[in-house]
């Protein structure tokens, strides 16, 4: 049976000016690496016989057009036939904090 689920990912960095970036760590670029990061998994980690759909259909973040974010929150869902799957992800990539 397919099993869905949702995931909800809080990145943090270090709120800054954009004149001052240096000063901060950027939520946006590393939510965007770790978004480019997960949907290789799909073709470089997982058996191709096994269906697997990761999607990221949602991304919180900034409050301004100029300003380094502090947090960005990713929204999305896993979907798999295969507990085993539903496991890989889990523990690699979704660890509870």
């Amino acid at each position: 049976m397919s099993a869905v689920d949702e995931v909800k990912i809080d990145i943090i960095g270090i709120i800054a000016h954009g004149a001052y970036s240096h000063d901060g760590k950027d939520a946006l670029v590393a939510a965007s690496v770790f978004i480019n990061m997960v949907q290789c998994v799909v073709s470089r980690e997982l058996d191709p016989l096994e269906p697997a759909v990761i999607t990221f259909g949602k991304i919180e973040g900034a409050d301004s057009y100029n300003i380094i974010c502090k947090k960005v929150t990713i929204y999305g869902t896993v979907r798999s036939f295969n507990s085993k799957i539903k496991r890989f992800y889990k523990n690699k990539y979704f660890k509870q904090t």
